[in-house]
């Protein structure tokens, strides 16, 4: 989503951010959390994956981010790091999004 609205910014000429963009991440975590709930599937899921950070070709810079939205609370966060080709850490944050409504 974050590399989308970056995309679009920069190549379409009527695309403006969201004022308040981090409504716009907790929509779309919520988004996902109520179709995780809908899945009833995925509590009983038995498949188990290894997964793990895959060397990119060439001399390039990889980007990791996610967010998150508290089951039980209203605390919402989001993070990301940048990584170099060698799997080298350049620079990570994170934030605290604060308090989100239903």
């Amino acid at each position: 989503m974050i590399w989308n609205r970056r995309n679009c910014n920069q190549k379409d000429l009527n695309f403006s951010m969201p004022k308040e963009a981090h409504r716009v991440i907790l929509q779309q975590a919520k988004m996902h959390q109520q179709a995780l709930l809908m899945d009833k599937s995925a509590e009983n899921k038995q498949d188990k994956f290894t997964t793990g950070w895959i060397k990119p070709v060439g001399e390039c810079i990889k980007i990791n981010t996610d967010g998150t939205v508290g089951i039980n609370s209203i605390i919402a966060g989001c993070g990301g790091l940048l990584r170099n080709n060698e799997g080298g850490w350049i620079k990570g944050f994170l934030c605290n999004l604060g308090k989100h409504q239903s």
